[in-house]
This record gives C-alpha cells, structure tokens and sequence, in this order.
C-alpha cells in the first residue's frame, strides 16, 4: 500500500500576502510612539499574545486574545489568531467562525482564507475547503503551501486531474518539498498512471535518496506495475534505512508470493507482523497465503483480520454477530462482501443454516438478483444499499 498522503497542517499565523507564513508580518503593527494611544496598546497586546503562542503558551496567548474582542470584536487579526488557536485545538466550528469574521473585516487576507480552508477541511467540508484556498491564491499566487493544500482537497474531492494541477503549481513554488513530490506521485497512481508515479517518485528520490518512505512508495508503484523482483529490491532499500519499517516487510511478502517464494512471504509477513501486531493487512495476506497452501485452520482463523481493513468495507459489523452457535428459529442476515466470483463459490453454504432451522436473508451484489430469485435456500434475497428486514444476528459470507 502507498504511505498514506501527508495533509499538512498549514496554519499560516498571519501577515500579509507576500510574508512569512509563520509570523505576522511587521506592518501588521502600528510602530510604538512615546504618547501611547489605545491602538498602540492593542498592537502590544496583539504582539505579546502572538509571543505566548509562538512559545507554546497557547493559555496565555487565548487570554491576551479573548481580552482584546471583549473590549473591541472589530480586530480581525485578533479574530484571526484565535481562530488558528481553536482550530489546532480541533475546534474546528470556532475556528471556521473567528476567521470567517476576520475574513468579513479585511477580505484581502491570504493567510485567513487559507486558515479558513484548513478550518473548513477538518470538518469535512472540502466543497468549501477548495474555494477558501483557491481565494488565498488569489491573493498571494507565490505561497506553495496553497497551491499543495489545494491539492490535497481536491484529493479529498475525487478530483485527480485538478490535484495533478495543484501540486504541481505547488512543486514550481517549493521543488525540494518531499510531501508535495509525494503526493504528486501518489496522484498519478490512483489515477492509473504507473509509470508516471515511478517516474516522480525517482525524481523525488534524486533529491532525497535517503528518504525510506519514498523508497517505499516507488516500491508500492513497482508492485502496482507487477514488477515484483524490482520492488523487493527496492522494499530491500527501505529496511537499509528504517529496519523496522513493517509496511516495506507485508509488501516484500507481497511481491514474494507473487514471484512463487512462499517460504520467502511467509517469513516476510511474519516479520511485519511481529513489528506491528495490530497491523491489519499483514494478517489479511497471511491468511491468504496459509489458505492457498490448504491449511485451512490457522487461514480462516487469521482472514478474519479482514474486518480490521477499511478497504475492504465489510459491512454490518456493528450488529449483533453469528459466533456459530444454535440458530434454529432465528433470522440471520448474510452478507456478500468480495467479487461475484467468491460469492456463487460460497452460497452453497447457505444451505446449512436452512437445514439447521433459520430463517436466511441474504443481502447480495445486485448484478446476482435475478440468478438466486428462485434459490430455495434463501428466505429473502435484498440487493446491497437496499432496506433490510428485521434480524437477529449476521454474518459476512466468507
């Protein structure tokens, strides 16, 4: 699998346009006069508030902060750092309505629609996202940080050709950022453009060769083009850098088994098992190692592990589920959860809860309706998506 893609946190403190995106920018200031008015000594506090946060004092920078709009709501820089408080906090509603009201008071803000963004994001609301950091753009062409998370939310949107734009707006801003070259890479093959994420991956490694994840990604990419030897060599690469990457180990397993070196897999999978117990996939493709080798109790036992893989959308998991007990006189739902293949090898079993006395419903890919509308050992036969009966319990096919 690929390392997943790096959103980075991107919260600019302030400034303007063409400034640094990690402090406020020195006009932002009034300059200190002998006769101090009431708007140098908003510009003080403002200036201690953003010292406190810099330093991690975040208490004492949100007190300094909160004190100003009591006295004043109308200072959308103070708006504006509050809010980049409360969204690293993960108040992420606070955040989006601070720096929605500095946005309201100085529109022509980079960095408070690009926070705006980040806000917007967090929740999920990537539609709005997108519009906030192309405004930041708008206003300030020259930040990569933008243009890289402009991208990543068009990721977010299923929006690969956008993002393909968008990342490479933010490689021509910043070319030595390892995140972006990543991403990019990481783009071209979800889109199904392998050899155009090798060759980005290469490129990015030109400028980082001791980088173990992206060794790691290229390698992800050979397996993807089926060219296993060369991305066990290149997995070989990660271990020489970070020994106990247990990702490089399952996909080293991977590339293995498909060359026909079982042994080779299984001690590859098993490596990355004993770096990362909890890891899903490494169980999931030992499972189906032990089962191709027909031994079928330590197989089945692990396969579970599947449930754990998110890819894998295995549904109904947070119903009541069959351990195998008595099922005589109760309704249990069976769901299909791989290909169409996998399901017509396995109804067969369906028979046998009949004969133990349940009531079957069966929830099946639609594409299957038809067939199995006559097949007696299925009470109720309902298409994936559609409404369900009442059940007592259920279980997944496999």
């Amino acid at each position: 699998m690929v390392q997943p893609l790096s959103f980075s946190a991107g919260i600019f403190p302030g400034g303007h346009t063409k400034n640094s995106p990690h402090k406020l920018a020195p006009s932002s200031f009034p300059r200190h006069r002998l006769n101090m008015s009431d708007h140098d000594a908003t510009a003080s506090s403002l200036a201690l508030g953003l010292s406190h946060q810099q330093a991690g004092r975040i208490a004492e920078a949100k007190t300094i902060y909160e004190a100003l709009l009591a006295k004043d709501r109308k200072q959308p820089d103070v708006l504006h750092m509050l809010g980049v408080i409360y969204s690293a906090e993960k108040a992420h509603p606070k955040a989006e309505k601070l720096i929605g009201e500095a946005i309201a008071l100085d529109p022509e803000r980079a960095p408070f629609h690009h926070n705006l963004g980040q806000a917007y994001r967090q929740q999920g609301k990537f539609a709005e996202a997108r519009e906030a950091y192309r405004q930041a753009i708008l206003l300030n062409p020259d930040e990569a940080e933008s243009h890289f998370c402009l991208g990543n939310t068009h990721m977010a949107l299923d929006e690969q050709k956008e993002a393909l734009r968008a990342f490479q707006e933010a490689l021509e801003r910043a070319p030595n950022r390892m995140d972006i070259w990543s991403n990019l890479a990481s783009t071209f093959l979800d889109m199904g453009e392998v050899d155009q994420a090798i060759m980005v991956f290469q490129r990015a490694l030109a400028l980082a060769p001791k980088d173990a994840d992206m060794h790691y990604n290229l390698g992800t990419a050979l397996l993807h083009k089926e060219l296993y030897e060369e991305a066990v060599l290149t997995m070989r690469t990660v271990l020489d850098i970070k020994p106990n990457h247990h990702l490089a180990w399952c996909n080293i397993g991977t590339a293995l088994k498909n060359l026909g070196q079982t042994q080779g897999a299984a001690e590859a999978f098993k490596q990355s098992i004993s770096l990362c117990p909890e890891y899903a996939d490494a169980h999931w493709n030992q499972a189906l190692l032990l089962l191709a080798q027909g031994d079928f109790s330590a197989g089945w036992k692990a396969y579970e592990w599947r449930r754990k893989i998110p890819s894998l959308r295995i549904r109904h998991q947070e119903e009541t589920p069959w351990q195998g007990g008595d099922i005589a006189g109760k309704t249990i739902l069976i769901h299909a959860e791989q290909g169409l293949g996998d399901t017509f090898q396995f109804l067969r079993y369906l028979r046998s809860l009949k004969a133990k006395g349940a009531t079957v419903i069966f929830e099946t890919p639609s594409p299957l309706k038809n067939i199995l509308q006559s097949a007696t050992f299925i009470d109720q036969l309902v298409c994936i998506g559609e409404s369900l009966p009442e059940f007592a319990m259920q279980a997944p096919l496999l």
